[in-house]
C-alpha cells in the first residue's frame, strides 16, 4: 500500500483545488474547510464527516479503520459507532489501495456484534443499522 503524507491536505494530495463555494450550506462549507486541513488533524468527527459526503474516501479509510479497529464504537457527534457506520455505507466505494481493509473491517464489526456489548456499543437502532450495512455488502 503506498504511504500517505498525513502532513499533506486531501486538497494537496488529490492535486485539486476545489473553488470557493457559494452553496449556502454549513455542511459544504466545512467540507470546503477541511479539504484544506492537515491530515494528520483530521478529527474522527471530520473523518466521519467527509466519509458521509464521499470526499478523500482513498486518502482517509486507512486511518479511519485504525481508529475503528482501537474503538469500533467510538462516538464522534452523534452516538456510539457513528463513525462506524459511516465507514460501512461506504464499502461499495472505492478505497483505493486500502481496499483490502474492507474485509479487516467487516470481519471486525462482525466479531464486535457478536460480543455483548450493550453497554458500551450503540442502541439497538444503530446495531441494526449497522448489521444492515454488513448483510449488503459482499466481500
Amino acid at each position: 500500500m503506498k504511504k500517505i503524507d498525513y502532513e499533506k491536505t486531501i486538497e494537496a494530495l488529490e492535486g485539486e483545488v476545489w473553488p470557493p463555494s457559494s452553496y449556502d450550506s454549513r455542511t459544504v462549507q466545512r467540507i470546503h474547510q477541511l479539504r484544506r486541513v492537515k491530515m494528520s488533524d483530521l478529527e474522527p468527527e471530520d473523518l466521519r464527516l467527509l466519509l458521509t459526503q464521499s470526499v478523500g474516501i482513498p486518502l482517509i479509510v486507512e486511518r479511519v479503520v485504525a481508529i475503528l479497529m482501537e474503538d469500533p464504537w467510538i462516538e464522534t457527534d452523534f452516538y456510539p459507532g457513528d463513525l462506524l457506520l459511516a465507514c460501512l455505507r461506504r464499502l461499495d466505494h472505492d478505497w483505493g489501495e486500502a481496499t483490502a481493509l474492507k474485509t479487516t473491517l467487516v470481519d471486525r464489526c462482525r466479531v464486535e456484534l457478536a460480543r455483548d456489548t450493550a453497554a458500551a456499543g450503540p442502541s439497538h437502532q444503530h446495531r441494526r443499522a449497522i448489521e444492515d450495512a454488513l448483510d449488503h455488502y459482499t466481500t
